[in-house]
């Protein structure tokens, strides 16, 4: 399963002609027939980024996103927590783990639930936050196609 980073779907949502933009729907066009995913932090991160920059309603962006059916959307594993305080511990716990491998706030989350929803390859624009900090292969847009259409 291939997870999605924030920047591959924004790109595309707030500067369409951009290099990178059309490289993000055209990798997301051609993987639509494969198991994707991305994470609620990614899809929590896209709606702050799209009220911010196009005064988007958040709802109807967040409810959009799980209504996707070539989208899974991770979210941490609450069954085994009882109690809010224990949930948030392992949250904060499993963040400061990966923040201490020279890691933002924001990418410990994603690379976590990535990783626990054991994923093979993450997809960013953004490969030097997540290069070498985990377990799962990191490649852009237009590595994994280049790489896919070798396969293919």
């Amino acid at each position: 399963m291939i997870c999605i980073d924030t920047d591959v779907f924004i790109r595309d949502l707030l500067d369409p002609n951009d290099d990178k933009a059309l490289m993000s729907r055209k990798f997301m066009e051609e993987t639509s027939s494969i198991v994707r995913c991305t994470t609620i932090f990614n899809i929590l991160e896209i709606c702050g980024v799209l009220s911010a920059a196009r005064n988007l309603d958040v709802k109807t962006t967040f409810t959009d996103f799980h209504r996707d059916k070539t989208l899974k959307i991770i979210y941490p594993d609450f069954k085994e927590y009882t109690e809010s305080r224990s949930f948030f511990k392992n949250v904060i716990d499993n963040c400061l783990a990966y923040m201490g491998r020279q890691m933002g706030y924001k990418d410990s989350e994603i690379l976590w639930l990535c990783e626990e929803a054991n994923c093979d390859i993450f997809i960013t624009w953004n490969t030097r936050h997540f290069n070498e900090k985990g377990k799962v292969k990191v490649q852009t847009p237009a590595k994994y196609l280049e790489s896919h259409e070798m396969r293919g």
